[in-house]
């Protein structure tokens, strides 16, 4: 009998791409809040995190041994704008899914982000001590906080990904706004001050698959394995989707004002991962080319979960 899993945010592009991915290995349930979808085999539910009684009440009704907290504000100037809208989604949201999880002792796998930190460092390890700088990076570790508080059996993933979405078609949606310019000819700028550690987002739902099946608890950096410049991810993108290198111009980002909403150095380091988790998690060029295989296919196909092995 398969394990009973619930995922939160599942019309999101981690959400959307874990109910996909997990339902050939699972028995999942997803929920939406604002953008309403159907999957095959799916049932999906209407929940708004903020409504305690609506947490609790589907809560009971699934009984998930496991729920996927992927569900947040997460674009991160709209944060800046709206903060106590911000801190309600991504704190107290995150209090009644660990409150209702406690009733029937699920364990949690909450979704965070390298936006904990400043960025000043780098290459930041599982023990470093988060700083955030921004709205969204502090409600997230505030989140983290009241995971860990819970007492139920977490895991906490700090992570940057990038993939296509499979329900949204998000204009925000990092990769695809980044293919979309080059494929129509359009010059990009390239950041060679910022630093990252991107993970496709099929990798990253490997390890908590895997994280899903051992018992492992903790907090886990589920990250590529190759730092990069955005500049350099830039040419990477091109380099593999065989797209004009020269329309990428390179620029710094210190010489624009939003730059102060991103620590110059968010890569986050695997050791961790590495030695605990035998999924492999991909360097740049692994990574976009697994997505290549699945860029403009019908990603809904029910015989493709489209997962690494």
């Amino acid at each position: 009998m398969k394990q009973r899993i619930l995922i939160t945010g599942g019309s999101g592009l981690l959400g959307g791409n874990l109910t996909k991915i997990m339902s050939s290995f699972f028995e999942v349930h997803t929920t939406y809040y604002s953008n309403s979808f159907e999957m095959d085999g799916i049932e999906t539910h209407y929940l708004d995190i903020k409504n305690r009684e609506e947490v609790f009440n589907i809560i009971r009704k699934i009984q998930p041994k496991i729920i996927i907290h992927t569900a947040a504000m997460t674009q991160i100037s709209f944060c800046e704008k709206l903060p106590e809208l911000t801190y309600e989604v991504n704190v107290m949201g995150t209090q009644n899914i660990c409150d209702a999880a406690k009733e029937i002792n699920s364990k949690i796998i909450y979704i965070s982000t390298d936006h904990v930190f400043n960025g000043k460092l780098g290459y930041y390890a599982e023990y470093d001590i988060p700083n955030p700088i921004t709205v969204y990076g502090k409600t997230k570790l505030l989140g983290e906080q009241v995971v860990q508080d819970s007492k139920l059996k977490y895991n906490i993933i700090r992570t940057f990904f990038y993939g296509l979405d499979l329900v949204n078609r998000s204009k925000y949606n990092f990769i695809v706004k980044i293919l979309s310019n080059l494929e129509n000819g359009r010059q990009i700028k390239g950041y060679k001050d910022i630093f990252f550690t991107p993970v496709f987002v099929n990798n990253l739902i490997e390890g908590i698959i895997e994280l899903c099946y051992r018992n492992i608890d903790g907090i886990f950096n589920l990250a590529g394995s190759e730092r990069i410049s955005h500049f350099g991810f830039l040419k990477k993108v091109a380099e593999v989707f065989k797209l004009n290198p020269e329309l990428i111009i390179e620029d710094r980002a210190s010489n624009y004002n939003w730059s102060k909403l991103r620590g110059p150095d968010l890569s986050l380091g695997i050791h961790k991962s590495l030695v605990n988790l035998k999924s492999k998690l991909l360097d740049i060029e692994s990574g976009l080319e697994f997505m290549k295989k699945t860029y403009n296919k019908n990603l809904l196909d029910k015989k493709n979960p489209l997962i690494y092995i």
